[in-house]
């Protein structure tokens, strides 16, 4: 039987990670709620059988160190053991298996609107370049009139809107003097199709043009800074260049050691998700911080960064009253931006930290007014922003007509939650309702693994409305979401065989689960200790071997 006090921790757990934004994995979680799961782990260590497993390991793991030491090791506590880590989130999992309660509605588990993951920014706008020689011999800059002017038609202003064909001939013109910059912005708009058909064989013939006007002018300049920070982009886009992120964090941590602002900010980035370095939450929050407080350029995505990471205490401590200095300042500076420069990633961002209160006061008006800036610019994620504010009444009157021409915008573009959110509107609300529309955009995202729209499908097939019963695809729709991460589905599952059990059942089940796991990790953990014994005795015996030799005067060679 499963230990009364573990299953009221775990419940614990499972309320917390409910109100918990972002990943439910040990290391995205706050830090009061990942000494809960550390408290869980040691209080599973209580249990005899676990205990014993854990004084079997560490007394295999001392006859390994007494080929080098008599000393025995010092035992650490079952959660501070860094041998031990995937029961950590062997636990968050267990917490997560745990049916909600009957009363709980599915609108709680809608995907929440998320600000974009778009950390490439515009930032090349922002800093001009230093170029090779000077005085009567420096070489002339690419930033001509002509680049300068191609570079307002292509972006617009607020006052005007973009002029493609006028920017293509001027840009052109450019490429043609041997101008990178144009060649780089030439292989933008073969790409994202502004002003031509897009083709993408074209961009890539421009972005390798670029690419090496680049690597030029980083071998002559005195500055290099900005080239190798303009370099390591391409490497991490795949631009010019097959996608090595490996090269781009080189490239990057040689211009953030030239004090480029936004060379540390990407590569901030990369360390953040582990992506051509080891993951160090640690090393990002530095690189982030080196950003942000740079004196002529601080970086508002850094700030940005480092307001969600104060916040969550990832990388650093949680402390509320640095996450909203930095948050604010990060505001600041998108508006800043967004008030010479019309970029619709920067009006997402202002829409989105207007709408949840971040860096600014919750205003859900200008929201609205921001994402559609945004929407206008073809951002997909103001798109889908927007169809759900219709759909909610935030910021605008509600309407559900206003909300699906949105999402079906977004949808255009493949935009996975625009997706799901067409199609629970299809399916729910009565003056729209359409049950082959709500069918094919269910289906559609739950082919994408969305684990909402397989709840929702197995849900409908449950219950038999709208659509015949069909208990075989409602189960197989149900177990997808739960692999998938929705709480709800268990629910269902659980329902389709009552058992009886006490009210707690599911409670019950994650734990004894949590053990079976915790058992089969400290298997894997056993067979690594039986690998490094051998390993260990393989050394031994030829040391012994060694000193054989030596005694008889033989070389160690021979």
């Amino acid at each position: 039987m499963a230990d009364p006090q573990l299953k009221q921790m775990l419940m614990e757990l499972a309320q917390r990670l409910k109100r918990h934004k972002g990943k439910k994995v040990y290391g995205y979680l706050s830090a009061g709620t990942k000494n809960l799961v550390d408290s869980i782990v040691d209080q599973l260590a209580q249990d005899s059988r676990i205990a014993e497993l854990y004084d079997i390991w560490y007394r295999q793991r001392d006859e390994i160190f007494k080929t080098y030491s008599s000393a025995t090791s010092d035992r650490a506590p079952l959660s501070q053991n860094p041998e031990f880590k995937p029961v950590r989130n062997a636990v968050v999992r267990a917490a997560l298996g745990i049916a909600p309660e009957e009363s709980q509605s599915v609108d709680q588990n809608d995907t929440p609107l998320e600000d974009s993951v778009d950390w490439v920014n515009r930032d090349d706008m922002q800093d001009e370049p230093v170029y090779a020689g000077s005085g009567s011999g420096r070489k002339k800059s690419w930033w001509t009139e002509e680049y300068r002017q191609a570079r307002k038609l292509l972006y617009g202003s607020a006052d005007s809107p973009p002029d493609f064909a006028g920017a293509r001939a001027l840009l052109l013109g450019e490429a043609a003097k041997g101008n990178g910059l144009a060649m780089y912005d030439l292989g933008l708009m073969e790409q994202k199709g502004l002003g031509c058909v897009e083709d993408d064989e074209q961009a890539q013939d421009w972005f390798r043009k670029a690419l090496t006007a680049f690597l030029t002018e980083e071998s002559r300049s005195e500055k290099p800074g900005y080239w190798q920070y303009r370099i390591g982009k391409m490497y991490a886009m795949g631009y010019g260049a097959g996608q090595d992120h490996s090269k781009a964090a080189g490239w990057y941590e040689k211009a953030a050691d030239e004090k480029n602002p936004f060379a540390a900010y990407a590569l901030g980035c990369l360390y953040r998700r582990g992506q051509g370095v080891e993951q160090d939450d640690q090393r990002a929050f530095a690189l982030f911080t080196d950003a942000a407080s740079h004196e002529e350029k601080p970086n508002a995505y850094a700030a940005y960064e480092l307001g969600r990471m104060c916040r969550e205490g990832i990388g650093t401590e949680p402390d509320p009253t640095a996450s909203a200095r930095w948050y604010r300042q990060a505001y600041n500076g998108f508006l800043s931006i967004a008030q010479t420069l019309p970029d619709d990633r920067i009006y997402y961002r202002l829409g989105h930290m207007n709408l949840t209160g971040t860096g600014t006061s919750r205003d859900p008006i200008k929201a609205a007014e921001y994402f559609m800036k945004a929407a206008k610019l073809g951002n997909t994620d103001a798109q889908y922003a927007l169809g759900r504010l219709f759909y909610l009444g935030q910021g605008v009157s509600r309407d559900l007509r206003q909300a699906l021409f949105y999402l079906e915008k977004a949808i255009e573009k493949e935009n996975q939650p625009a997706i799901y959110l067409a199609g629970k509107i299809y399916l729910t609300e009565d003056s729209v309702k359409d049950i082959g529309k709500a069918l094919h955009y269910l289906e559609l995202a739950a082919s994408q693994e969305n684990a909402n729209a397989e709840y929702l499908l197995g849900k409908l097939y449950l219950r038999g409305e709208d659509v015949p019963k069909d208990l075989a695809r409602a189960t197989a729709y149900l177990n997808a979401a739960v692999a998938h991460g929705n709480e709800y589905a268990q629910y269902l599952l659980n329902s389709l065989n009552r058992t009886p059990e006490p009210q707690n059942w599911s409670v019950t089940s994650s734990a004894l689960t949590l053990m079976r796991q915790t058992a089969s990790i400290f298997q894997d953990r056993f067979r690594d200790l039986d690998t490094q014994y051998a390993h260990h005795i393989d050394r031994k015996l030829m040391s012994k071997i060694a000193e054989k030799k030596l005694a008889q005067g033989q070389k160690l060679g021979g």
